[in-house]
């Protein structure tokens, strides 16, 4: 072994609102899985990336079930999680325009795509219609 340090870097997953919701609504189908997700990146396992739209997602998800200092938590916790918020910029965008249009999803979801496809990280989703990409790796969870 050479006496060169060894440099550790996580493995890049993105995550998507899908997934982000039920770290919050534990009683979801596949929160198990989305609660070991985070862990892993609490862990230092892996590093989550997310497109900054989707602190809005939850948010608003959230909104329906919670309400003032409830949801002030949760947005508190989300920003506590220390996730990797991607901003939007013009060549992400572009390359969503483009998965949306070829692969018929919302530009919303065709982010998340775009942003994995970027870092060659792996998509972690629970939406079905969004792991059919073919522009990514995707894990499903269910």
């Amino acid at each position: 072994m050479s006496d060169d340090l060894l440099t550790w870097t996580p493995t890049p997953l993105v995550v998507d609102a899908s997934v982000g919701f039920k770290w919050f609504a534990t009683h979801e189908p596949g929160a198990d899985a989305a609660a070991r997700v985070l862990a892993e990146h609490g862990d230092g396992h892996v590093a989550l990336m997310v497109p900054e739209h989707m602190l809005i997602e939850i948010t608003h998800a959230l909104g329906r079930r919670q309400a003032g200092d409830e949801l002030a938590t949760a947005i508190d916790a989300l920003f506590d999680f220390e996730l990797f918020v991607i901003p939007l910029d013009r060549d992400l965008l572009r390359e969503a325009a483009r998965i949306s249009t070829e692969e018929r999803i919302a530009l919303y979801d065709a982010v998340y795509v775009a942003l994995a496809a970027r870092f060659d990280a792996e998509l972690v989703t629970a939406d079905a219609r969004q792991a059919a990409t073919r522009s990514c790796r995707v894990k499903l969870i269910t």
